[in-house]
């Protein structure tokens, strides 16, 4: 008679197979090492457990790349475990197989860049994919659709920090001079908005081409397209910075208190997003009437017109400058990090264009969704949305 304690490995793998010798006992340890014997169903149920073991090891082992059967003996259980790769060294071999490529899209054609113009603050297109260009000098700059100078407008007394276009191609500026200024195609002073309290950090237009004005003096003033004052909206208690407007011209506010404020278009607060703790910079607004939210942190926030968050994007090193949109819900995000960035409406990256080398302080996006940037490299770029894929690394699997 043998005890289990004395049973070869072969034997034991041979009995999990089913074949039980009554007369085999083993040593009870509850009661000091005694040998016992068992009977063949406990005998049965204990060769089952082993068997389940052998299987749960076995897969085990095959996930770390070694294969292995439940019906491999246990030394060989043993080789095998020693076999496994726990990691790699410094000038190790690593096989094909054992690695994937990291890659991403990015966009594939720089279309043309400017010389040297100015220190860009403020970047539109219109229509017929002419741009404007408004920067540190306080000269608004009209370029043709290759990016030769065509007129420049120089009304302002200081920095241009925001341009907007309305439906019938005239120009909107806001400046840190505290003014705005309505200039025609041609380069026309038309009006002059002189009620800002303080400089004026940004600027959107609505479907009747009224006017919203986010006044670094805490106030955002909505003023029609003569010129004229409609409302003023002072709840904001700290300076504004961003402003955009939706279809049904509820009205989108943030600034340095740290969140966004709706108002209806009377300019009666609705809301207020209060997510992040670092400053809003810059608004835009899509067809849905969803919100995206570009902050000094470098995330960006897709909210509902709820004032429900959806997604956040993270994938910036530096503060968000300026966000646009395309004609198909995709959001491009411009960064102080020198990178452009397109997500998709999910909030997924789809690309990042690298070649402006300098911080990107703001893009536009025209008809035919290509996209411009301008920043404190003096230059703007004019790049494709085409797309190519890049490795950018490699990722080692077992």
């Amino acid at each position: 008679m043998k005890i289990l304690s004395e049973i070869k490995n072969e034997d034991l793998d041979k009995k999990i197979n089913g074949k039980i010798d009554k007369k085999d006992v083993i040593q009870d340890i509850s009661i000091g090492g005694i040998d016992k014997v068992i009977s063949a169903e406990a005998a049965k149920q204990l060769f089952q457990s082993v068997s389940d073991g052998k299987t749960k090891i076995a897969s085990a082992i095959t996930d770390k790349g070694i294969s292995t059967s439940p019906t491999d003996t246990f030394d060989v259980m043993s080789g095998n475990i020693k076999d496994i790769k726990t990691g790699y060294g410094v000038g190790d071999i690593v096989l094909p197989k054992n690695i994937k490529e990291i890659q991403e899209y990015t966009p594939n054609n720089t279309i043309w860049k400017t010389g040297r113009i100015d220190w860009g603050l403020s970047i539109v297109v219109d229509k017929e994919t002419d741009v404007y260009l408004g920067g540190t000098q306080g000269i608004i700059y009209k370029l043709d659709k290759y990016g030769k100078k065509m007129w420049e407008y120089k009304g302002h007394t200081d920095w241009i920090y925001s341009l907007v276009i309305d439906n019938q191609a005239n120009i909107y500026s806001g400046s840190k001079d505290t003014t705005v200024h309505k200039v025609d195609k041609n380069g026309n002073c038309i009006w002059k908005y002189i009620e800002g309290i303080s400089y004026i950090e940004d600027l959107t237009v609505d479907g009747d081409n009224n006017i919203y004005i986010a006044d670094h003096g805490r106030v955002l003033h909505k003023i029609n397209k003569d010129g004229k004052k409609i409302w003023q909206y002072k709840g904001y208690n700290i300076r504004l910075s961003a402003v955009t407007v939706d279809l049904e011209f509820n009205v989108y506010c943030g600034g340095a208190s740290y969140g966004v404020h709706k108002l209806d278009k009377n300019g009666n607060k609705i809301w207020a997003y209060v997510p992040d703790s670092t400053n809003v910079v810059t608004l835009i607004v899509d067809e849905e009437s969803n919100i995206y939210i570009g902050y000094e942190s470098g995330n960006v926030h897709k909210i509902d017109k709820e004032g429900n968050k959806i997604w956040e994007y993270a994938e910036h090193r530096k503060k968000i400058s300026s966000l646009a949109i395309d004609s198909r819900s995709n959001i491009y995000s411009g960064s102080e990090d020198t990178t452009v960035h397109k997500i998709d409406k999910s909030g997924k990256k789809i690309w990042r264009y690298t070649d402006y080398n300098s911080k990107v302080l703001s893009i536009c996006v025209d008809s035919n969704n290509e996209i411009y940037c301008c920043g404190n490299g003096y230059t703007v770029h004019k790049f494709s949305n085409g797309e190519s894929y890049e490795t950018t690394g490699y990722k080692i699997l077992n």
